[in-house]
This record gives C-alpha cells, structure tokens and sequence, in this order.
C-alpha cells in the first residue's frame, strides 16, 4: 500500500509539473475556453484508449479533474508513444502523460 501512495504521489507530481505553467499562463485571460491537444498512448493503467476509443486511466481521470476546475477544453488523441513524443516536439500535441519514474523496492 505504501508503494501504491509513493508512486501515486509522483504521478500527481509529473501531473502538476506539466500543467503549472499553462495554469500560470491563463491567469489573466478572459473566461475563454483554453484548449489544449493531450496525447493517449497504450499504457495502462496510467493511460490508454478504453473500449469505445475514450481516453482512460489515472492520467486522463485526473486531468479532467484540473480542466474542469481551471475551465480547459481537452481533446484526446491516441497515438503510439514514438509518435506522441515527435507530436509533442513539432507542437501539435500540448500535453503527453508520462511519469519518468522507475520505482524499485
């Protein structure tokens, strides 16, 4: 159990660190709608599509949470890892979900 709290602690760190900034950068922007392309790649249970091709797991549950909060829109887009990361580098997806933390016991 103590494993699970460490590694969910950290994931919701990555979260965070990769949201802060943008959530800095709205502050002072009208009430519009901040959209952002988030990029789903097969990782489960931290990520993936689910059955009926929505977004799923911590990652995405979580960040719905903050865009419901912060008034984001998300669209989710599913690609393979590789390809989220060159997505993320040309600029056509704002946000991946990765946690680049290796626990060993």
């Amino acid at each position: 159990m103590t494993i699970f709290i460490t590694r969910f602690q950290w994931l919701l760190f990555a979260l965070l660190i990769l949201v802060f900034p943008a959530a800095q950068d709205n502050a002072g922007a009208s009430q519009s709608l901040q959209k952002f392309r988030v990029g789903v790649y097969d990782n489960p249970p931290k990520v993936y599509t689910n059955h009926s091709g929505e977004a799923a797991g911590i990652f995405p549950e979580i960040l719905k949470i903050i865009a419901d909060r912060e008034k984001w829109e998300l669209e989710f887009v599913s690609y393979p890892w590789n390809e989220c990361l060159e997505r993320l580098e040309s600029n056509d997806l704002d946000i991946i979900g990765i946690c680049p933390l290796q626990f060993q016991e």
